[in-house]
Order: C-alpha cells, then structure tokens, then sequence
C-alpha cells in the first residue's frame, strides 16, 4: 500500500494521529519494516512529524559532487 493510499484509508475510517501511527506499522514489509524497527521508541510523536523529513530537498550544484 502506497502512502496516498494509507492516508485514504484512514480519512476514511476517521483515524487520528495515534491510529495512523499504530496502523503505518502494518503496511511495511522487507527492508522497509527493518529500516521502521529500528527507530528509537518514542523518538517521533506524531505521524506528520514522521514523514516532515521526506520533503524533497533543492539540488544545489555542491550535491552534485555526491553523485556515485
């Protein structure tokens, strides 16, 4: 299940933020379930505060010098 569709369902279903954080859990599989249990307990308190650092960031010429 993709992230639009998770936020979907739970507009849908009225979840709220404690809910959304407890059912996110549920979708991930494979290195992205390991990746999620390894993140410390109670380090992120809220489900937007999750995804604030998935913002996509402005390329400046210095990332270039990143590029393997």
């Amino acid at each position: 299940m993709d992230l639009k569709t998770f936020h979907s369902h739970m507009l849908i279903s009225g979840g709220n933020n404690a809910l959304k954080c407890k059912m996110f859990i549920g979708t991930l599989l494979g290195v992205a379930l390991d990746w999620f249990s390894g993140i410390l307990d109670r380090s992120i308190v809220g489900f937007e505060e999750f995804f604030a650092t998935n913002k996509q960031k402005t390329l400046t010429m210095v990332d270039l010098f990143d590029v393997r």
